[in-house]
């Protein structure tokens, strides 16, 4: 069940799903709510909304059709029906458990099963705001228009992305109440908030009459979803490693940008057909990017073009490259041609300091900071269950930095 979410579960939930970082969805939130501080502009709202007591209400029925719909099979079905209906439970008094009785509803935390069947149940929510938005009586934030993104998931905790309208709102309101009926969960009013951009005063009390909740102010100051976002919204046609630094630029999206150059680093091309791959720009050859290592007055006279592609300098499976009497410049078009390329597949972007060709946080920390040799004591330290406030302790002592009563004497 774990390996087929990602196939089931819509890129607005990220948590719990292999292949998924939550990650993206914090990214994306701030770009969205960025700038919403301003009283000028067209309106739009941001909803957080909290979901009471998630697991513990969450219908079984709810769970059971939803694999049902989703295709799994009926003897698995069974299974986890079983799983989530036979348990007991005791309470604990002065220690010891006094009753023996079951449950009607929810889902054990705890459980191993239980995230995976959560994240099935909030799927509910996005098939129904993504029928309102196919309708077309869904209000789309001005800022997900391009990719219709209309929320995103962090477990039980959700944001909804919305035009600051009644009407959008109302519709809204609509979708979280069937979701409600359907799964049993609600939205905790205390601890929902609604934030908004633009939007009138009167506007605003007839959106929080409708959603029953308060208005909050949000910090301002400060291929997943959100690359998705980024892509259409940000970059849009330019070309990422040269676009300048947008003076209006969020916090986060200006530290990607400023360390583009390590990463621009790290980014290999294996050349296939080289329709992707920039000739002078990208880095396919063994020595790096042409552009770095080769003669500027040898690119003006040859390649003056500079959005040329590999492509444009291969024919018939071969290299194309104009031909020159001067030695050296006959040596450097030789080194160039002297690299391999596939013209029946595609090109390949790997990420040179992983094992695996994609990208890696570990491999890519692994590769920006030294590290000492591995101590022999390190699994006994940190290990996959560990206890960080223990395993903190216990490291300082193994270094001796213990504030131990004879150390302090001293």
């Amino acid at each position: 069940m774990k390996l087929l979410l990602k196939h089931l579960i819509h890129p607005f939930q990220s948590a719990f799903i292999a292949g998924r970082s939550i990650q993206d969805n914090i990214l994306v939130a701030h770009e969205i709510v960025r700038n919403y501080h301003r009283t000028t502009g067209t309106p739009r709202c941001t909803m957080k909304i909290d979901l009471r007591k998630a697991y513990d209400t969450v219908s079984w029925k709810a769970i059971l059709i939803t694999l049902k719909k989703m295709g799994f099979p009926a003897i698995f079905i069974g299974w986890i029906e079983l799983c989530i209906t036979s348990p007991k439970f005791s309470i604990l008094i002065n220690g010891s458990p006094y009753g023996y009785f079951g449950a009607k509803r929810g889902l054990r935390q705890g459980c191993p099963l239980s995230p995976y069947l959560f994240v099935m149940v909030m799927e509910l929510l996005s098939i129904i705001i993504q029928k309102q938005v196919d309708k077309g009586v869904y209000g789309l934030h001005p800022r997900c228009k391009i990719t219709r993104l209309t929320h995103i998931c962090f477990s039980d905790d959700v944001l909804v992305f919305s035009k600051g309208a009644t009407n959008a709102v109302a519709t809204l309101r609509r979708g979280t109440m069937k979701f409600s009926d359907c799964s049993g969960l609600q939205m905790n009013q205390q601890k929902t908030s609604l934030f908004s951009s633009a939007v009138g005063d009167d506007e605003i009390q007839n959106i929080l009459h409708i959603m029953q909740f308060l208005e909050d102010k949000l910090p301002v100051r400060k291929d997943s979803i959100w690359t998705d976002w980024v892509n259409k919204n940000l970059i849009k046609t330019r070309n990422i490693w040269e676009m300048h630094i947008p003076s209006d630029s969020s916090w986060c999206w200006r530290r990607v940008l400023d360390q583009r150059q390590i990463a621009r680093d790290m980014v290999i091309t294996i050349l296939g057909d080289g329709a992707n791959t920039s000739f002078l720009h990208d880095n396919w050859h063994y020595k790096g990017r042409l552009a770095s290592w080769m003669d500027p007055s040898i690119i003006s006279e040859f390649f003056p073009n500079d959005t040329c592609t590999v492509s444009d300098f291969i024919k018939n499976d071969e290299w194309t490259l104009a031909s020159s009497t001067d030695p050296s410049i006959a040596a450097i078009f030789l080194e160039v041609a002297s690299t391999d390329f596939l013209t029946t597949e595609k090109d390949k972007v790997m990420w040179s300091v992983s094992n695996s060709g994609g990208f890696s946080v570990k491999d890519t920390y692994n590769s920006l900071f030294l590290h000492g040799d591995k101590v022999n004591w390190s699994t006994l330290v940190w290990f996959k269950i560990h206890i960080p406030r223990h395993s903190f302790i216990t490291w300082v002592t193994l270094h001796g930095r213990l504030k131990t009563r004879d150390k302090l004497l001293k």
